[in-house]
């Protein structure tokens, strides 16, 4: 029996301008309600990496709302969100948080950020809408992980997985919001793959 050696010559079919591209980016100080990025419909998935984040409220935690009409509105019922997810709250140890269809909001985190300059965090989050063809119960997830600073020597990472529920439409942007509070400080980019 003979053998075969991978290689990325023979193993790997790259289609030109199939890769993760540049859509977006944007980087703000002053305090905003929310930030509302869009998900261009000729892309398959994104990837958004919010290299940091600040709130304006001590403790509060970010979530999203999806969109499916271009941002005429935000699904908010708590019949559109399923989602978990777990950490490590420093010295507190480990937690799970999972809501079912319970929350009107994509969740990524259970404990808070701090708003001292010297906190905030960092998170990348991987996005999924549904496309033509997809079965009913795929596509319109998320799914990615963080991590929050803060003025001690404490790590507090997390990973979180969500889907929206009850749409049979693509979603095509996303509202990131505190759960109190502004976002006093955001730089983040939005890379997408057509295929």
């Amino acid at each position: 029996m003979g053998s075969i050696t991978r290689t990325f010559a023979n193993n790997v079919t790259i289609t030109k301008g199939s890769g993760l591209a540049k859509i977006s980016s944007a980087s703000s100080d002053t305090d905003v309600a929310q930030v509302d990025i869009t998900l261009p419909t000729d892309y398959q998935w994104f990837t958004l990496v919010i290299a940091q984040i600040l709130p304006a409220t001590d403790g509060a935690k970010l979530q999203a709302q999806f969109s499916v009409d271009g941002g005429s509105s935000f699904l908010s019922s708590s019949a559109n969100y399923s989602w978990v997810n777990q950490g490590v709250a420093g010295s507190s140890g480990d937690y799970t948080e999972h809501n079912s269809k319970a929350t009107g909001y994509g969740g990524f985190q259970k404990s808070g950020m701090g708003s001292d300059t010297a906190e905030g965090g960092q998170f990348t989050i991987h996005i999924i809408p549904k496309r033509t063809g997809a079965h009913a119960t795929r596509g319109n997830t998320y799914h990615g992980f963080g991590h929050r600073y803060d003025t001690g020597d404490n790590f507090r990472g997390f990973s979180f997985h969500g889907q929206v529920r009850d749409t049979n439409n693509d979603v095509d942007k996303i509202r990131l919001a505190m759960d109190s509070g502004d976002i006093s400080s955001i730089t983040y980019t939005l890379y997408g793959a057509k295929n």
